[in-house]
């Protein structure tokens, strides 16, 4: 009786099963009753949802078989109340679905790599970074995509992750194959992940497309170079004064 909540057998009879089950349940509970009636297979164990004498409700896994009982044949139930791995796996699911909208909206690249760095996931954000589908880099080596020069950051980045789980400032910074063909600027940040006795999942990492700020920098620099080449051949003096009239520079 403790599981609904009544204080004795006659009050809990009081009660019928529609009232003690939540209406879906109630609506399996009259499908096995039919099919029992029809001489079909019932399951053995199925799972219930009850209301409580309070009101609240409680998930049962119900496991049911015929016995013996002073050698007349009866039905045995046992009721395993499984409300709390219920919540927590309704709890983990919201979650993942957040998790996933979250990715899946992300303008950044997500994704994740087995053990030999092949490509397990791939956010949708990689078909407009980078031109390709997601399913096409599946199973892919993500080497495979990072320009001969900048290998060296690869390896320096997955050595430090081996010794420490993560990388670091996150500052790693090389070229990726884009499907036009061109190379595109990344910077990086990728994660080990291990389970409870520390055994490798996998990494889990993301990457943003910095080409234009680095050609943006470049410009920048060769400006600036560009103006201290004009300054130097010039004759005259010349006095650079910032918006708050401090000089910057003076040739």
């Amino acid at each position: 009786m403790d599981i609904y909540g009544y204080e004795n057998l006659q009050e809990f009879c009081s009660k019928s099963v529609q009232e003690r089950y939540t209406a879906e349940s109630y609506q399996e509970y009259l499908q096995r009753n039919e099919k029992q009636y029809r001489g079909e297979d019932v399951p053995s164990e199925y799972k219930i949802s009850i209301v409580r004498k309070d009101g609240s409700i409680r998930h049962m896994e119900i496991f049911h078989k015929e016995v013996l009982w002073d050698g007349e044949p009866r039905s045995q139930s046992i009721y395993n109340d499984i409300t709390a791995r219920k919540q927590t796996e309704e709890a983990l699911r919201e979650s993942e679905q957040k998790y996933r909208a979250i990715v899946e909206h992300s303008r950044d690249l997500i994704f994740t790599l087995d053990i030999a760095e092949k490509f397990i996931y791939v956010s949708p954000s990689v078909q407009e970074m980078l031109g390709y589908d997601p399913s096409y880099l599946t199973g892919k080596s993500f080497r495979s995509f990072v320009h001969p020069d900048d290998m060296w950051v690869i390896d320096l980045a997955k050595s430090s992750n081996n010794i420490t789980g993560h990388q670091g400032n996150g500052e790693n910074v090389y070229r990726f194959h884009h499907a036009s063909g061109e190379w595109r600027w990344h910077v990086s940040e990728v994660t080990r992940l291990l389970d409870s006795r520390n055994n490798f999942l996998y990494f889990i990492g993301t990457a943003r497309d910095i080409t234009e700020r680095n050609k943006s920098e470049l410009q920048i620099r060769e400006q600036k170079a560009l103006t201290d080449r004009i300054l130097e051949g010039t004759p005259s003096m010349v006095v650079v004064v910032g918006q708050d009239q401090r000089v910057i520079k003076v040739n």
